[in-house]
């Protein structure tokens, strides 16, 4: 085998696995936390934001009283979202410009329900 025949077979080899190594590389595995009301309020656990700075809430009421939710950085304990739960109902929002790591807390009665999620 000639120099420069062992060379282009190099090539290919290293090309090839340039080409194995970024099709194995996927994307992250989105985080979430979840919790549920049995006496007065229940916190999730902590998560970071999307690649998009942002996190989703969803704040489930049932049809014995109201309730709310607020989310929380824990790095130095601002409230950076908050809003009422209505009588049966489900609450979503996106809060976009996070950049540390977040906590929903939910209030309310027995059976009220809180999801964070990246």
């Amino acid at each position: 085998m000639s120099g420069n025949s062992l060379s282009r077979k190099m090539a290919v080899i290293g090309a090839t696995a340039l080409a194995a190594l970024v099709v194995t590389t996927g994307p992250a595995t989105a985080a979430s936390s979840w919790c549920r009301i049995v006496v007065s309020s229940c916190k999730t656990g902590t998560i970071a934001p999307s690649s998009n700075h942002e996190i989703h809430i969803e704040a489930r009421g049932n049809n014995i009283c109201a309730g709310g939710w607020k989310v929380f950085d824990t790095g130095n304990g601002a409230q950076v979202g908050s809003g009422v739960v209505a009588l049966g109902q489900v609450v979503t929002k996106t809060i976009p410009g996070l950049y540390g790591r977040y906590y929903l807390k939910i209030t309310g009665c027995l059976g009220h329900t809180g999801t964070i999620k990246n």
